[in-house]
């Protein structure tokens, strides 16, 4: 599979090391990453109609992978 150890490497080192660097702010982490690698979402909070913003890493498959990687890396 092409780009193997690169995904690899993106999902056991980089990623990790970014989320620990970006600890508790996903909104930082949505800046860098873009939307292609992070999800946004509004969660609602009691009752009230508040809501509070959730981020999670959205799985990729290893296509979407790479044409992910290239466009954040300006390609």
């Amino acid at each position: 599979m092409p780009h193997a150890d690169l995904r690899f490497a993106w999902e056991h080192k980089v990623m990790p090391l970014l989320q620990e660097y970006f600890y508790g702010d996903g909104e930082k982490l949505l800046a860098v990453l873009g939307a292609d690698f992070v999800a946004k979402s509004d969660v609602p909070i009691g009752g009230g109609g508040d809501s509070r913003a959730v981020y999670c890493l959205k799985p990729q498959t290893p296509e979407v992978f790479v044409v992910s990687l290239k466009k954040l890396a300006g390609g």
